[in-house]
């Protein structure tokens, strides 16, 4: 997330008139900065660093406290660590064969590119040119002297892959799974992508991309697709409430539709909405009065029907109804007949099974700190467990 606002610069810092500096930047005590150099938004430059000529940083990146970065490229989302220095120089001397001082014009810069989400460990040296993949994880104290191929983790002196990491920074298993966030990943032709990938709507160059390397080496970033997405199975969900008096009634509905049907408040989600706001929701347009949900009691998985319903998972929370609230009621013209407070046998029989086993493991909870899981309304643990 970029940072919108003047960027700041402390007093102390030293920032070349020339330097280009996005919204929300903040260049901290003594840092320097050289001219010709690009930061985009919301990047961070920790005390005493150093960015020198050349450099082009993209959005929302972080440089520690005395890091040196000689004419990086950077891209979005990177982490450079406190004293991490990324060189230019391949063949780096103080003077020229005639022992005149160097210019800018008698060596050649061959800068490093960090891709996004990347992070380059403290006190860690990357040599002239080296490429570090997208959320690749350079560790403390690593000397990279050449390329580091995307998720992989490398350490030592020189630099060794010896894993590989997440989005999330998290260390891969043997399945190459992350026990931090439990996205998985597959390995194919030394390219390790997302199985199952997150929307990724940056990871790009500055807007003025000027001296930018486009890299034949490392492009590959899973960037998945409207499309993927639309191979995903489809669930529904839905939001009810247990509403009791204050003799542990349960509040009762009958819908218009149906013969004898009783229900308990509630509905379908709608898209985008959550379980709390759709039952929310559902009191309001049901019963007429805008009243908060109270807690989760039992989250109920249906699978899929015969006639072609998509399974359905029905989040059910607790509520209690005062005399005034009950006094209260409006039930929703054109959907609803009727209410009726009932005792627990007296709702076991007038509700459809799946229903009366669900209030059942409702009233069972509402009591206690527990959530019940069920599926299609029977505990999976088995009887007289709560899941």
């Amino acid at each position: 997330m970029t940072t919108s606002g003047e960027p700041f610069v402390e007093a102390s810092a030293d920032v070349a008139a020339a330097a280009r500096i996005g919204a929300g930047t903040r260049v901290w005590h003594q840092a320097q900065v050289a001219a010709d150099v690009e930061i985009g938004t919301g990047c961070t430059l920790g005390k005493s660093c150093y960015i020198g000529s050349g450099s082009r940083i993209g959005d929302n990146v972080k440089i520690g406290n005395h890091a040196d970065i000689f004419g990086a490229q950077i891209d979005d989302d990177v982490m450079i660590s406190p004293q991490a220095v990324l060189t230019e120089d391949r063949a780096p001397r103080a003077t020229r064969p005639d022992g005149q001082r160097q210019g800018l014009g008698d060596w050649t810069s061959t800068p490093v590119i960090v891709r996004c989400g990347a992070t380059v460990g403290a006190g860690a040296r990357v040599a002239p040119g080296a490429e570090i993949g997208p959320y690749a994880l350079v560790g403390i104290g690593a000397v990279v002297l050449r390329d580091v191929a995307a998720h992989a983790l490398v350490l030592g002196n020189p630099a060794r892959a010896v894993g590989w990491v997440c989005g999330c920074a998290g260390t891969l298993d043997g399945r190459l799974q992350c026990p931090r966030c439990g996205r998985a990943y597959e390995l194919a032709a030394d390219l390790l992508t997302e199985i199952q990938p997150r929307p990724v709507t940056r990871c790009r160059p500055p807007a003025d991309s000027a001296g930018w390397v486009a890299s034949p080496r490392m492009t590959q970033v899973w960037l998945p697709s409207a499309e993927y997405y639309a191979t995903l199975p489809k669930q529904i969900a839905s939001a009810g409430v247990i509403f009791r008096d204050a003799e542990g009634r349960v509040l009762l509905v009958e819908p218009t539709y149906g013969a004898e049907t009783w229900e308990i408040p509630g509905g379908g989600l709608d898209e985008g909405e959550s379980p709390w706001a759709g039952a929310r929701r559902e009191i309001k347009e049901e019963l007429g009065f805008d009243l908060l949900p109270g807690r989760l009691l039992v989250v109920d998985w249906v699978p899929p029907q015969p006639d072609g319903r998509p399974a359905l998972t029905n989040n059910l929370f607790g509520g209690v109804l005062d005399a005034d609230q009950i006094a209260g009621l409006r039930l929703a013209d054109g959907e609803l007949k009727r209410s009726k407070f009932a005792i627990r046998a007296e709702a076991a029989d007038m509700l459809r099974p799946h229903m009366a086993r669900r209030v059942a493991v409702c009233l069972d909870v509402v009591d206690t700190d527990r959530t019940a899981y069920l599926e299609n309304g029977f505990d999976p643990l088995g009887p007289g467990e709560i899941s």
